[in-house]
């Protein structure tokens, strides 16, 4: 076994999707904001895809739960990721205090962590392999220092930290990573490419029009209609996001339209978000492409 494949035997991945949100609200009162979709799967359906590449088909993965459990968990019955554990939280733990209910589950393997609610397509490939198996890892986007606001793209606790975190509320930084950096024993990688935490209605946007241009199956003309939507004779589309089984018959522009969801023919639109149950989320008009 080269030294690559030994790391990633070491390791189980961690998706963090217990969080309530708040700052993404009223939005993020439609669904938890880990199955708001990004192009036309879920953020946590991306995350779980990229802890899945880096660490190969047979590693465990988990999802901690909280804030919309029921529905974060039907979602997951219900699809390819039927497999992967569940935490259960009856209160929040944080990004560290999740940890503990899992390391029965672990079983002496540490943990590559990514939170659920961001939009980062960068591959975890190249973490994962610089490793040095012992230390803490924190993959930050663009380039370190790391500092308690960086851009997380994920990180690794190892087994001899992880085995001691305790099930109350904590974060990583404040558990691990301050005190780390002030003693110089831990990793600090830098990740390229396009990054957006889906904090607010804005950054949500963002998320989808950078996955936009990133180009991927199904955009044409610079917008991408999922093949069971429809869009109706007349109907304008301008570098917009419309999914599975919407109906667009009016002029949307700079929108993500979530499957199921209706615009009537007189609607004119442009830099919102329109839901299932037919509300409509106006982001900043400044909205761009993602950092």
């Amino acid at each position: 076994m080269n030294r690559r494949a030994a790391l990633r035997s070491e390791l189980a991945g961690l998706v963090l999707a217990a969080g309530a949100g708040t700052r993404l609200r009223p939005l993020s009162d439609e669904r938890p904001k880990p199955l708001c979709p990004v192009g036309f799967d879920p953020l946590l359906d991306g995350a779980l895809t990229r802890v899945a590449e880096a660490l190969g088909a047979d590693a465990g993965l988990a999802v901690n739960l909280c804030h919309g459990a029921t529905m974060v968990d039907a979602h997951l019955a219900a699809g390819p990721w039927d497999w992967v554990h569940r935490s259960f939280e009856p209160v929040a733990l944080g990004t560290a205090g999740a940890v503990a209910p899992l390391r029965g589950w672990l079983d002496g393997r540490g943990l590559l962590i990514v939170n659920g609610d961001t939009w980062c397509p960068a591959g975890l490939h190249g973490f994962v392999a610089a490793w040095d198996g012992e230390r803490i890892a924190v993959a930050v986007h663009g380039s370190p220092p790391l500092h308690g606001r960086s851009p997380i793209v994920a990180s690794i606790l190892p087994w001899n930290d992880a085995r001691g975190v305790q099930p109350v509320p904590a974060g990583l930084w404040e558990r691990f990573w301050r005190d780390r950096l002030t003693a110089d024993v831990i990793e600090v990688a830098g990740v390229a490419g396009p990054f957006v935490d889906c904090a607010t209605v804005a950054d949500y946007l963002q998320a989808n029009l950078g996955w936009l241009a990133t180009g991927s199956s199904g955009i044409a003309a610079g917008s991408a209609v999922h093949p069971t939507a429809t869009v109706t004779a007349g109907a304008v589309v301008i570098g917009s996001v419309i999914g599975a089984g919407a109906t667009v018959a009016g002029r949307v522009d700079r929108c993500v339209v979530w499957p199921g969801a209706q615009i009537g023919p007189d609607e004119d639109l442009s830099d919102i978000v329109r839901t299932d149950s037919g509300r409509t989320f106006k982001a900043d008009a400044s909205a761009s492409a993602p950092r």
